[in-house]
């Protein structure tokens, strides 16, 4: 995987700005799917390292019909895995793509340009909005997605603690969809926070 020679920076979007063709007929694929490892740093200031390692992440199109929002988790438009995300994710450990690039703008990555999808590393997921359970994170403990009720709502993209209990299936698919560890803890009173996590997605 290359470090150098991205076509656009963490932070920023492929057309930065500008308005990206709406058709996937002008859409120029040459960008999609490629996987860049960035240092362990914020790009708007480079002398501030995380820790010594590395943020693995993929170009990524946002074919989801809005604009989408940093720290999120997002779902992979089917047929298109490892090339188009098509909202956030909505069910309890659902399969994820990746997080959004959590240093874009608060505007986001606009419908139809190219984004950093963070698959693996350091970065921060916003937790959920309901102070219960779902917010009650402890140091290391291994994450999933939240329940929402949409795609593209403002509820949804969100984290949650894996739970172990309940019948075959429920668990099989917190297990198999566990997106990483949380590196400090939360309380059911900190909704709405930025949670530095370590991500691990698999394509």
């Amino acid at each position: 995987m290359a470090r150098n020679s991205a076509p656009f920076e963490r932070g920023s979007t492929f057309h930065a700005g500008e308005t990206a063709p709406t058709a996937s007929a002008d859409w120029n694929p040459a960008h999609q799917g490629q996987v860049r490892v960035f240092p362990n740093i914020d790009p708007n200031n480079r002398r501030v390292r995380r820790d010594g390692g590395d943020v693995i992440c993929i170009a990524v199109r946002n074919n989801s019909g809005i604009a989408l929002l940093p720290k999120r988790l997002v779902t992979w438009e089917s047929g298109q895995r490892g090339q188009r995300v098509n909202g956030y994710a909505i069910t309890t450990a659902q399969s994820c793509a990746g997080v959004v690039d959590e240093f874009l703008p608060a505007a986001g990555c606009p419908d139809d340009d190219l984004f950093w999808l963070t698959i693996k590393g350091q970065t921060l997921i916003k937790t959920a909005l309901e102070g219960d359970d779902t917010n009650l994170i402890s140091a290391d403990g291994v994450l999933v997605s939240t329940t929402a009720a949409a795609s593209t709502g403002l509820t949804s993209g969100r984290l949650a603690p894996q739970t172990l209990t309940g019948a075959t299936e429920p668990l099989a698919i917190q297990i198999q969809n566990r997106i990483g560890r949380a590196l400090s803890s939360n309380t059911t009173g900190q909704t709405d926070r930025d949670l530095l996590c370590e991500v691990d997605f698999f394509l």
